[in-house]
């Protein structure tokens, strides 16, 4: 079974205007990002050498949707 660590880097200007970055890693590798925002979230996972992955933006509302139908 795989083992995430994720950290914060808090940004350097007001909390609300800015988002909070987080680095997510899968046994000891890194494994995407998380930027959260007052609008939402988003996830990137880790590029592989030559293939481009699209990210998509989650607003809280959707989230919502998405976190209830996972009971």
């Amino acid at each position: 079974m795989a083992t995430h660590r994720v950290t914060l880097k808090p940004p350097d200007i007001q909390v609300g205007k800015a988002d909070f970055e987080f680095e997510v890693r899968r046994n000891g590798e890194k494994f995407g990002r998380l930027w959260v925002s007052k609008g939402g979230v988003v996830f990137m996972p880790k590029f592989k050498s030559g293939k481009k992955f699209s990210t998509k933006r989650i607003g809280w509302t959707e989230l919502l949707e998405f976190a209830k139908q996972r009971k």
